[in-house]
């Protein structure tokens, strides 16, 4: 286990009780866009762990844009919501202490040749008898929130699959998870695009969010490694992250990369990070590919 104590000081627990009392805002919250180098690719896979788990907590490993090149066949002007965003992936911890995992799809616009109006949407089709749940605030789009026993202080993986489906010929995105040591993989969800031949494209990030201000000062963390992107059929290591401080909330963090593994730790507890690092472009040598 990484010796947290050495990056920040940690806040003793007078000190977390307080910011979640009186708190009306998040704790920081970190973003790092990984440098994929590519502009199409089928499979992404990533291994995360956090040592401290929180409730209130979204570890999102995947912060992805597709290519919807399918859908211009008949619609024109596709756009999502946020230029370069088009789903995220990941794991959360709620409120009620429960451990899940998360994979959401903004809402497709676009006009056809009439100039009539375009909302797709993404359907699932696993786990049958699920229902998935509209979001909105940020953007429009659909979300499944499945329940996933996933613990502090495991390393897990996490794969995202672009697929065939038999009947349609549309694209499946399917996300999967494991733990490293031995664990078995978890088909957790699938997605219909309702259009062919959808991929991931360029960058994508990772997140490190806290979504209650009730748990605002508490310690919560997150190290990713072993980040790869399959393309054709060859995986490509992924080594370069954008790693920054995102939307000013107040307390304190920092975040910073090693041989093998990016990582950040924040709290809602002010200055106990000293000077923290600045958006920044880190690297690390080790993909296990």
């Amino acid at each position: 286990m990484r010796d947290w104590t050495k990056i920040i000081r940690f806040p003793d627990k007078a000190e977390i009780a307080l910011c979640n009392r009186i708190s009306k805002e998040r704790s920081p919250y970190i973003c790092g866009w990984m440098e994929t180098g590519s502009q199409s690719y089928k499979e992404y896979a990533i291994d995360f762990k956090a040592d401290y788990l929180p409730c209130g907590t979204y570890c999102c490993l995947a912060n992805f844009d597709l290519d919807y090149s399918g859908l211009k066949k008949h619609f024109r002007n596709i756009h999502t919501e946020y230029n370069g965003v088009a789903g995220y992936a990941g794991f959360q911890r709620l409120e009620n202490g429960n451990y899940v995992s998360i994979m959401s799809f903004w809402d497709v616009y676009g006009t056809d040749s009439l100039g009539r109006k375009l909302v797709h949407t993404p359907r699932l089709v696993y786990p049958a008898g699920e229902g998935t749940g509209r979001f909105s605030g940020e953007g429009a789009g659909v979300h499944i929130i499945l329940p996933y026993n996933w613990r502090p202080g495991k390393w897990y993986r996490m794969l995202l699959t672009c697929g065939t489906m038999l009947d349609s010929g549309n694209t499946v995105i399917s996300m999967f998870a494991r733990e490293v040591d031995g664990g078995k993989w978890t088909c957790l969800c699938r997605f219909d695009m309702g259009t062919t031949n959808v991929t991931f494209k360029n960058n994508t990030a990772i997140f490190l969010e806290n979504f209650s201000p009730r748990t605002s000062g508490e310690i919560r963390t997150l190290e990713c490694r072993n980040i790869k992107i399959k393309e054709k059929d060859n995986w490509k290591p992924v080594r370069t992250a954008h790693l920054s401080q995102s939307y000013n909330y107040p307390g304190s963090y920092q975040y910073g990369s090693d041989d093998s593994t990016f990582y950040m730790i924040t709290t809602g507890v002010a200055q106990k990070a000293g000077s923290p690092q600045q958006p920044s472009t880190l690297h690390v040598r080790e993909a296990n590919c």
